[in-house]
Parts: C-alpha cells; sequence; structure tokens
C-alpha cells in the first residue's frame, strides 16, 4: 500500500515557523534586560506580536480556503 503525503497548501510551514518563531521570541524576552518601550514590552515582544498575528491571519485565510486551490504558474507542471 502506498503512503500519500500529507499536502500542505503553499506557505503554510512558514507561517507556522513564523507563528512558532514569534512566541518564543516574545517569552525569551522576559529574559533579557532589554529596554521597556510601550506597555511594558520590550522592542522584540513587539515585533514578536506582530509577526504572530501575521503569521495567524495567513494560516486562517489559508484554511478559509474551501477548494485549498493552488495556483501554479503555467511553466510548473
Amino acid at each position: 500500500m502506498e503512503e500519500q503525503k500529507k499536502s500542505w497548501a503553499d506557505g503554510k510551514l512558514f507561517l507556522l515557523y513564523l507563528i512558532l518563531s514569534s512566541i518564543s521570541r516574545f517569552l525569551v524576552e522576559f529574559i533579557r534586560l532589554n529596554p521597556k518601550i510601550l506597555l511594558g514590552l520590550t522592542e522584540a515582544q513587539l515585533i514578536s506580536i506582530v509577526l504572530g498575528s501575521v503569521g495567524l491571519f495567513g494560516l486562517y485565510k489559508l484554511s478559509s480556503n474551501k477548494n485549498n486551490v493552488i495556483v501554479k504558474s503555467p511553466s510548473q507542471k
């Protein structure tokens, strides 16, 4: 019996990496002694919140695509 690979939409792995790295950077910044910029958060924490939000939004848009259509250029087979 042939195993089928789980197909991932283009960009899904990158968005997952973006979310996980943002979470880890956010948590690591609590240990580091950097100056607080806004709302008691460091600059890296604020950036990680933005990037994590972008990743979550991207995953939401990919998962809300009912047909999971991946558009390929004519040169790709």
